[in-house]
């Protein structure tokens, strides 16, 4: 009965975790900060080391949520944001700011796929899994107004002092680390499923990502994601 109560704690706080975990303070004017450090390559750089980061923790962070456990791994997920934002707000030289890339690359990559298992799972737990979609709904709703709140808050703080657009995102992300910190590790619908190892899923997505029938939408996503973000950092400046 206990651990029932404490699923249900899951499923009820799962949209505030996304709300505090999604309020990027830092949205509006993270260019603006790096550039008022560092020169304009090394902010470039830095979006570099980013999606570079991002692409080699993104396999490896589903094969640890599936081997370890969803809460442990939105755990790192919210710690390693916590440490980028505090790096950003007492760092100014490039070494630093880019292992701050680094822990928000992996922040972001450990949370993707590993939060919507969670909450699956939570409410299979208690045979609710037919409200999946009206629920996680609810807590996307929640994440874009995390979103625009975000925005507009950070927009404003950026106008007293730049770095505090991470100052107020630590505390933030410190909050979602701690609601899941209190939250269930949900039970595994089928715990006879086992990951395979790391090595051979690395390698299977590799190989499919360049079979004849899948290279064009591998190259033109790896092309879209590029030219959409220059203009994306060009237009704070």
């Amino acid at each position: 009965m206990k651990s029932k109560k404490i699923v249900q704690y899951n499923i009820k706080y799962y949209p505030v975790y996304l709300f505090f975990r999604n309020i990027y303070f830092w949205g509006p004017a993270f260019f603006l900060y790096f550039t008022s450090v560092l020169t304009l390559s090394q902010a470039l750089w830095l979006e570099a080391v980013y999606y570079f980061w991002v692409a080699v923790v993104e396999v490896p962070s589903g094969y640890l949520s599936d081997r370890f456990g969803r809460k442990i791994t939105l755990m790192l997920s919210s710690g390693s944001l916590s440490l980028a934002y505090l790096v950003f707000f007492f760092g100014n030289t490039f070494p630093v700011f880019a292992m701050a890339q680094i822990f928000l690359a992996t922040g972001f990559a450990f949370s993707s796929g590993a939060d919507t298992a969670f909450h699956y799972e939570s409410l299979y737990e208690i045979n609710k899994q037919g409200e999946y979609g009206w629920r996680e709904t609810k807590a996307l709703r929640f994440s874009f107004v995390a979103s625009a709140v975000g925005a507009l808050i950070g927009g404003a703080i950026a106008v007293y002092d730049l770095k505090w657009i991470y100052g107020a995102s630590f505390l933030t992300s410190l909050i979602s680390l701690l609601l899941v910190y209190r939250m269930k590790e949900p039970e595994r619908i089928d715990r006879s499923i086992k990951p395979a190892p790391i090595n051979q899923t690395v390698y299977q997505i590799f190989k499919k990502s360049w079979d004849k029938r899948f290279r064009f939408f591998t190259l033109y996503t790896v092309a879209m994601t590029v030219l959409i973000h220059l203009p994306y950092e060009f237009y704070q400046p």
